[in-house]
């Protein structure tokens, strides 16, 4: 018995058309097997399949056992739903003290390693004083 491996082909940010990049996955895959010296054949797709196979192919590869090739298209923008604005400024609400702190906790720890001494302050407002002094800042 042959196995099948799938290859499911998501795309990323932008504009893509249906099938497109399961389209050049595919034919990504035929350049490198026949670069190794194998052969990739294709195989007609079932009429019964789910709508995002979109090819199928017999690989066969030097040493290797043949196995047949699928590849899906994972086109997840048409089953999401883009959330209301003001979930996402109520996200962003929550999340930005998050940042804030985060961005100001990583800007003291590189000021206390400029400092060179390796010891830590007690308090933020020493090291502060003395980052602004050095960068001009205050």
């Amino acid at each position: 018995m042959t196995s099948t491996t799938a290859y499911v082909c998501v795309h990323g940010i932008g504009v893509h058309e249906s099938g497109h990049l399961a389209a050049q996955t595919h034919d990504s895959a035929r350049r490198g097997v026949e670069a190794a010296g194998g052969t990739l054949t294709d195989l007609p797709v079932d009429a019964a399949a789910p709508a995002e196979l979109s090819h199928r192919a017999r690989v066969e590869l030097p040493g290797r056992e043949p196995f047949i090739a699928e590849f899906h298209d994972g086109w997840w923008d048409s089953g999401t739903r883009a959330p209301h604005f003001w979930a996402v400024l109520m996200w962003l609400l929550e999340v930005a003290p998050f940042a804030l702190i985060s961005g100001v906790g990583g800007w003291c720890g590189d000021r206390w390693r400029e400092a060179g001494d390796g010891a830590r302050p007690q308090t933020v407002a020493g090291p502060l004083r003395t980052a602004g002094r050095r960068v001009g800042a205050w």
